[in-house]
């Protein structure tokens, strides 16, 4: 399964064993409820008795710079969603148009919009000036250095992380790995 193939989801981890008889596979999505499931192409995981086994939430709120967030003060909200460019993630407009609805506004982005799939370079993005992304906690530390700054309120609160496994018994390798990743996302 390839990381766009799934709508409204971002792969995060994917992680092989292909010991033995058949391969095991463990992936951690980054998502928002149900898209993952509710994707055609989550055919592959359902036929071979895959489940989901962990969530963890952490909602996603717009963040900006520091100079674009006055310029969204100076305009209105409302207004810089339809002018300054929404940077969106390897699901697209999924999480903007999510957003949106959430925010009680109609989804009109600007043509400059763009997705940058890659995490890191969304991110850089965003503190280089060259638009708004929905970011959640995994940004905190550029938000506590003052490089990025929540522009709204309104969050996604469902959004999360979603480890998907393969339900056949897997080598005590993959086992521990497993384990670790589990602890990892509960904290």
């Amino acid at each position: 399964m390839n990381r766009r193939s799934a709508k409204g989801s971002q792969r995060i981890l994917a992680a092989r064993n292909m010991e033995g008889k058949g391969a095991v596979q463990t992936t951690l999505y980054r998502t928002l409820p149900n898209a993952l499931f509710r994707s055609r192409s989550f055919s592959f995981w359902q036929q071979t008795s895959c489940k989901q086994s962990q969530h963890e939430r952490l909602p996603a709120s717009p963040t900006a710079n520091r100079k674009v967030s006055e310029k969204i003060k100076e305009i209105g909200l409302s207004q810089a969603m339809k002018t300054i460019p929404l940077l969106g993630d390897s699901s697209g407009d999924a999480g903007w148009r999510a957003w949106h609805e959430a925010a009680g506004l109609s989804y009109e982005p600007s043509p400059s919009s763009l997705t940058i799939p890659d995490s890191n370079s969304r991110v850089q993005a965003v503190i280089d000036g060259q638009g708004i992304a929905l970011w959640d906690d995994l940004v905190f530390p550029e938000i506590e250095a003052g490089k990025l700054v929540r522009v709204s309120d309104v969050s996604l609160s469902n959004a999360g992380y979603y480890l998907v496994e393969n339900s056949k018994p897997t080598t005590p390798a993959a086992l521990a790995f497993l384990n670790w990743l589990k602890s990892e996302i509960s904290g």
